[in-house]
């Protein structure tokens, strides 16, 4: 989303404007549907438990029915059933059912290769995603990396600025959000959107913000009131988006989820489509990101910068850089003009394992 737009006349109208971007406006549809086919499911459950409470005529044609009832409210198991010792009922003899089991949560020996699945400028759940983010650990796995990056964060003097209350579970949120783009049919992001506390956020020169998604979360985000007066409102800038990419890849490395050459791949592409949501130019730099989580010496140096109460080292310096010369800490193959990624993938296929 260009910052070079006329700024929008509310904050509710910001967060307007960034829905309009494709992966937004499919996340804002989704949700839609989500909430519609929740509130039918609401509503057939509900006529069901009234039709239940009716009185009910006692018929010869109703004798079988009333039989099958009766059973049910005492508890009392079909022939056809098996009942476990835990009391659940089961089809299969409880030998047969751990087998079972045992092989439909057994992990593959790799981690499955899995393409980025943009459509129309929109990113797709696909199957080699899910089979990734059971491989991997789901939510839980996901959070353990994201809690690391969100604790780099609050730990660094330029980012923490966007935050305004750290207490807010900023971890789970985004786990959840990934969870769901990889293909979570438990649509925890969605879920947990739909049961936010809708109440008015304070801001920026007193200005109010409902937070209910990923847009009107970054627009709290670009008028905290912890940033500095004359940067308030202003969208994410290229410095911003590498020096959070460094850290979301550092914490995922030390999390060892980047043990999976194939996540890493994935994952790497798949975060850097996303920041173009905020800063298109930032999409190029997620390999050099990645490289540099990678870098003892350089992660040790930023370690030492941050306990001095710098946001970086000055040898691996990103804030205020200018394009021109940022795009030179690129090897020339990565710079926009010569290359298609993160959407040229050349090799493997979605079902791949290796």
């Amino acid at each position: 989303m260009s910052n070079s737009l006329q700024r929008p006349v509310s904050l509710a109208d910001e967060a307007a404007k960034l829905r309009l971007d494709p992966d937004m406006r499919a996340e804002t549809e989704e949700g839609k549907l989500f909430l519609s086919n929740t509130t039918a499911a609401r509503f057939r459950t509900q006529r069901a438990m009234n039709s239940a409470l009716q009185p009910r005529a006692a018929s010869a044609s109703s004798a079988n029915e009333t039989g099958a009832a009766a059973a049910a409210a005492a508890n009392v198991p079909k022939e056809k059933d098996k009942v476990s010792a835990s009391g659940s009922k089961t089809k299969k003899p409880s030998s047969d059912m751990a087998v079972a089991t045992a092989k439909a949560t057994a992990k593959a020996p790799r981690c499955p290769f899995a393409r980025l699945h943009v459509v129309s400028s929109t990113h797709k759940v696909s199957t080699a995603t899910q089979k990734m983010l059971k491989f991997v650990g789901g939510v839980a796995r996901l959070n353990r990396s994201i809690t690391r990056f969100y604790n780099y964060a609050f730990a660094n003097p330029h980012l923490k600025r966007f935050f305004r209350d750290t207490s807010d579970p900023h971890a789970l949120r985004l786990a959840r959000w990934i969870a769901e783009k990889m293909g979570d049919i438990n649509k925890p992001w969605t879920r947990d959107c739909y049961s936010r506390d809708l109440t008015p956020k304070v801001v920026a020169g007193g200005h109010t913000v409902v937070i209910r998604d990923r847009s009107s979360a970054h627009v709290a985000a670009w008028n905290s009131p912890k940033r500095e007066a004359h940067k308030v409102g202003q969208h994410f800038k290229l410095d911003d988006c590498r020096l959070w990419l460094r850290l979301h890849f550092l914490a995922a490395r030390e999390e060892g989820l980047f043990e999976h050459p194939h996540f890493q791949d994935w994952y790497v592409r798949f975060l850097s489509h996303f920041v173009a949501v905020y800063e298109r130019k930032a999409q190029q730099f997620g390999r050099d990101s990645a490289r540099w989580s990678e870098s003892k010496e350089r992660v040790a140096r930023y370690h030492k910068a941050v306990a001095k109460g710098l946001p970086e080292a000055k040898e691996d310096a990103v804030i205020g850089l200018p394009l021109g010369k940022a795009l030179k800490q690129l090897p020339k193959e990565e710079r926009a003009e010569n290359s298609r990624w993160p959407y040229e993938q050349p090799f493997g296929k979605e079902d791949f394992y290796e």
